[in-house]
C-alpha cells in the first residue's frame, strides 16, 4: 500500500514538471488588424509560418479585427494576413521565449493579385506583461571580446539592464546587476528558455 502511493506520488510530481518545463518555453502573439481609414477588418486570415521548420498556424479575426495566437514555439516567423478586397500583407518577426508579442497590420485596398511584402523584420511591442527580453544570434556573440564566452557577460547589451559582473574576492551570482530598477535577485536568467542562474 505505501509503495502504491510512492509510486502515485512520483507519477505526479514528473506530470507536474513535464507541464512547467512545457509552459516555460512558448511564447504567444496577437495584434489587430484594420484598413487604411482605421476599421476593423473582421475574417481576416492570419497564417503564421516558422521559417526554420515551415510549420504552418492559422486564425481568423473577430468582429474586432483581432487575432491572437496563444501560444507559439519561439523562433522566427513569416506572418501573412489576407483578406477579401485587400492585398495580401506579410511580415517577418523573431518570437522570444516568455515574450508575448503583439504585431499589427493595416491593410491596403487593393486587387487581391497584389502582395505587400515587409522584408525588414518587424519590432514587436510587448503590452501584456512587464517583462523585457532581446534576442542574441551566434554572429554577435562570437563577434564580441567575452572571456570564456560567459553568456551572464552579454546582460550588458540588454536594454534597460546595469551589469555589475563581479570581482575576484566576491561571491560570483550570475544576476549581479539590475535590471529596469529591480534588484538583482528579482532578475532571472535563461537560456534557450531553461534556467541559467548559476
Amino acid at each position: 500500500m505505501l509503495s502504491r502511493r510512492k509510486c502515485s506520488f512520483a507519477g505526479i510530481l514528473l506530470l507536474s514538471a513535464a507541464t512547467v518545463i512545457a509552459q516555460s518555453a512558448l511564447t504567444s502573439l496577437r495584434g489587430n488588424i484594420v484598413d487604411s481609414t482605421g476599421a476593423a477588418v473582421a475574417g481576416a486570415e492570419v497564417t503564421v509560418k516558422q521559417v526554420g521548420t515551415g510549420a504552418l498556424r492559422t486564425q481568423t479575426s473577430n468582429h474586432n479585427g483581432e487575432y491572437q495566437f496563444p501560444q507559439l514555439t519561439p523562433g522566427i516567423y513569416e506572418i501573412a494576413v489576407t483578406a477579401p478586397g485587400f492585398g495580401v500583407q506579410t511580415k517577418r518577426a523573431e518570437f522570444l521565449v516568455s515574450q508575448p508579442a503583439s504585431l499589427n497590420f493595416t491593410l491596403s485596398v487593393q486587387e487581391a493579385a497584389t502582395t505587400i511584402d515587409v522584408r525588414a523584420e518587424d519590432t514587436l511591442i510587448n503590452d501584456t506583461d512587464a517583462s523585457i527580453g532581446n534576442s542574441l544570434g551566434n554572429e554577435t556573440i562570437e563577434a564580441l571580446p567575452m572571456e570564456g564566452r560567459n553568456v551572464p557577460d552579454l546582460l550588458s547589451l540588454q536594454p534597460g539592464v546595469l551589469y555589475l559582473g563581479y570581482t575576484h574576492d566576491q561571491v560570483f551570482d550570475s544576476r549581479s546587476g539590475a535590471v529596469a530598477g529591480g534588484r538583482s535577485d528579482q532578475g532571472n536568467i535563461t537560456l534557450d528558455g531553461i534556467d541559467n542562474n548559476d
